[in-house]
């Protein structure tokens, strides 16, 4: 009888092993996803604590920024501000400031490792606990900036090359209307 009770708790222990290792493998599978996701995209993902303070970033702060990761984290938002925006905001961290409603799609101006302003469009949402407390925020940045700069580039190519003798023939030709 003895013995066949420890068979059964076993068993029971040999298949709540067998299911944790493969929750694991899932987390494990889900992470790597989350990461090749996060390596391929052109935002600048983040999270931070309560406090507004960096404890995630992803790399591309490096290029859209200059600064390293381990620079960032720890940090606030407002830290990268440019003077003018920390006026415009006031005094409380942006994501503070916002509270449960988070922010959607919300310029700023940042200064980057160099100095040079760019413009940021950003989007965050609390992080909250079981008990509906925030515990931090998650968002993403895009960098305005830069692909207003490339619109307006492709812009003027566009119109150089409606300039020129003959563009009416390819534009027929092709029709490109």
């Amino acid at each position: 009888l003895v013995t066949s009770y420890v068979t059964h708790l076993n068993r029971q222990l040999f298949a709540e092993i067998n299911a944790r290792k493969a929750a694991e493998l899932s987390l494990q599978g889900s992470v790597r996803r989350f990461e090749h996701v996060v390596a391929c995209s052109e935002d600048w993902i983040w999270e931070t604590d309560d406090k507004g303070r960096f404890t995630y970033t992803s790399t591309i702060v490096t290029r859209m920024l200059g600064y390293a990761v381990a620079d960032v984290l720890g940090r606030t938002q407002r830290d990268f501000l440019s003077t003018s925006e920390r006026e415009r905001v006031g005094a409380a961290d942006p994501l503070i400031a916002a509270g449960a409603r988070g922010i959607f799609r919300e310029r700023f101006k940042l200064l980057t490792k160099e100095g040079r302003i760019v413009i940021h469009e950003c989007t965050a949402a609390p992080i909250l606990d079981n008990r509906n407390n925030i515990v931090g925020y998650r968002g993403v940045n895009r960098d305005t900036y830069t692909h207003a700069r490339t619109a307006e580039s492709l812009e003027e190519a566009l119109a150089a090359i409606d300039a020129m003798p003959g563009a009416e023939q390819i534009d027929s030709e092709f029709d490109l209307d």
